[in-house]
C-alpha cells in the first residue's frame, strides 16, 4: 500500500486534490477490509440483479457479478477507482448496475467501505471533486494490480475447482475507470488482451505531477494513447469537469483508433454518487461494453450515426473520431 501523502507543492496539490489523491497526513492506519464472501444485497436492473464479492484468492480486488451465474459466459470488465484508490467498493452501486447487465467486473482495490450516495445538486451547482471519506487512508492501487486481474480471470475461468470455471469469457475485455482511475484504464488498454475502453471524466495530464511519486497511476504520457488497439470512449463532466481540456487533448491527438467524446455538463463528479444505480454514466457504461463486446445492435445506436442516442440526449454534446460512416 502506498504511504500517506506529503505535503505537496501549489500545482501539483491542485491536481492530487481533483483527481481525488487528497494530501492526507501520513496514519499509519488503514481501512479495515470486508471478510471474504458476498457484500451486500443483489442490486441492479438488469436482468441478473449484481453483488459485490470478496473472493479469497484474490483479496486485492473486489469482485462484481450477477448473484446468480448465469450458464453463459460473462465478458470481462476491469474498473480503475477516481484517485486510483484502493477501495473496490468505491463505486459499489455503480459497479452493481453495470454487472446486472451481465458483466464479470473486477474492481481495482481491497473491499473496505461504500460511499453513500449523495443528493442531487441544485441547477448549475458544481460538484465536489473530493467525497468524504474516514479518516484512515486508503491508499492506492498500482495498474499492474489491473493487469493482474485479467490473469487472476483467465486462471479462475479455466480452473474445474473454480465456481468461475467457464463462467468469465476472458476473449471478450473491457476496461474503464473515472479520473486517476481513467488514466489507468488508459494504461491496462494497451493490453492486447483487451478489445475496448472507457476514460469517465478523465483524459492524459500533459505534463506528470510531481505528485504522482505517491500515486503512481498517475504516470500515463501522452505516447501512450497510440498504445491503445481498440475504440475508447471519453465520457466527460464537461468544461467545468477538471479533467476537461485533458480529455479533449486526447480526442485531437487520437488518430488510429475510433474515439467517441461525450460530455453531459455534471463536473468531475460524474453520476457515480448523485443518482440511483450509478445514473446515466452506469447505462453508457452498459451499452458501450453491450456493443463492444457483446455486438449489441441496440446498444450501438446509443452512439453510432447523426442521431444517435447520446447525441440527440437533452443535456449531452457528442464529438467522434475514426468512426465508420453508415
Amino acid at each position: 500500500m502506498t504511504p500517506g501523502y506529503r505535503r505537496l507543492g501549489l500545482a501539483a496539490s491542485l491536481v492530487a486534490l481533483v483527481f481525488g489523491c487528497a494530501t492526507w497526513a501520513q496514519t499509519g492506519a488503514y481501512l479495515d477490509i470486508k471478510p471474504v464472501g458476498v457484500i451486500g444485497p443483489a442490486t441492479g436492473t438488469g436482468a441478473f440483479p449484481a453483488v459485490a464479492v470478496s473472493d479469497a484468492s484474490m483479496r486485492m480486488n473486489t469482485l462484481y457479478h450477477p448473484a446468480r451465474l448465469p450458464e453463459q459466459r460473462l465478458p470481462l470488465v476491469i474498473w480503475g477507482n477516481g484517485g486510483c484508490r484502493d477501495n473496490g467498493l468505491r463505486y459499489t452501486q455503480f459497479l452493481r448496475e453495470v454487472a446486472s447487465h451481465g458483466f464479470f467486473i473486477i474492481a481495482a482495490g481491497y473491499p473496505r467501505y461504500e460511499r453513500p450516495l449523495q443528493p442531487p445538486l441544485a441547477q448549475g451547482a458544481v460538484q465536489s471533486t473530493a467525497a468524504a471519506q474516514p479518516a484512515s487512508e486508503e491508499g492506492n492501487v498500482p495498474t499492474g494490480q489491473l493487469i493482474a486481474a485479467i490473469d487472476w480471470a483467465e486462471q479462475k475461468t479455466r480452473d474445474p475447482d473454480s465456481p468461475y470455471y467457464g463462467r468469465i469469457d476472458t476473449s471478450r475485455i473491457g476496461v474503464m475507470g473515472t479520473s486517476c482511475g481513467g488514466l489507468q484504464a488508459i494504461s491496462v488498454g494497451a493490453d492486447r488482451r483487451v478489445q475496448t475502453t472507457i476514460a469517465f471524466n478523465s483524459g492524459v495530464l500533459s505534463e506528470i505531477p510531481k505528485s504522482a511519486s505517491t500515486n503512481v497511476g498517475l504516470v500515463v504520457e501522452k505516447t501512450d494513447l497510440k498504445k491503445l488497439h481498440g475504440p475508447i470512449a471519453y465520457i466527460n463532466g464537461g468544461p467545468s469537469d477538471i479533467a476537461y481540456v485533458n480529455a479533449v487533448d486526447d480526442l485531437r491527438l487520437i488518430e488510429h483508433v475510433p474515439v467517441f467524446f461525450a460530455e453531459n455538463g455534471v463536473g468531475h463528479g460524474g453520476t457515480y454518487l448523485f443518482d440511483n444505480n450509478g445514473g446515466e454514466y452506469a447505462q453508457v457504461a452498459v451499452a458501450w461494453m453491450a456493443w463492444q463486446l457483446k455486438g449489441d445492435k441496440q446498444a450501438a445506436r446509443w452512439f453510432k450515426g447523426a442521431d444517435c442516442r447520446l447525441c440527440t440526449a437533452k443535456g449531452w454534446a457528442v464529438r467522434t473520431k475514426n468512426f465508420a460512416v453508415e
